[in-house]
């Protein structure tokens, strides 16, 4: 796979996830605009994605750490700890983060700074 390809399919996760992280409200909800929506499925390679992702935004950005925790929290919430504890216990947890690991790293830092930075500002 190349750089280029693996760059862009990194920051395409990257602001996909942003995307999500954003959406706070379920479409056409004009009941609640700040409740949550219901959480969706998530897959274990889908939170192996975002963890690692923001995780990795969280070790890069270090002064919006907090940001880039209360990002995932807000992607992860209505799933049960227990669920995600179970989730992260598995082989396919560990291969998916393994992958995501893979190709961030092959990303340029500053490649990776700028679309965790936009992801928070929700670009």
């Amino acid at each position: 796979m190349s750089l280029r390809f693996s760059a862009v399919l990194a920051m395409g996760t990257v602001l996909s996830v942003s995307s999500i992280s954003h959406a706070t409200t379920a479409p056409n909800s004009s009941k609640s605009p700040n409740k949550p929506a219901p959480p969706g499925p998530m897959t274990i390679e889908s939170l192996a994605r975002v963890e690692g992702i923001f995780n990795y935004c969280a070790t890069i950005d270090p002064n919006s750490a907090g940001k880039y925790h209360q990002v995932l929290s807000n992607i992860i919430s209505g799933h049960s700890e227990s669920e995600i504890r179970d989730d992260e216990s598995s082989p396919r947890y560990t291969y998916a983060l393994g992958v995501v690991d893979t190709e961030i790293a092959k990303l340029p830092k500053s490649t990776a700074l700028s679309a965790c930075r936009n992801s928070l500002a929700g670009k």
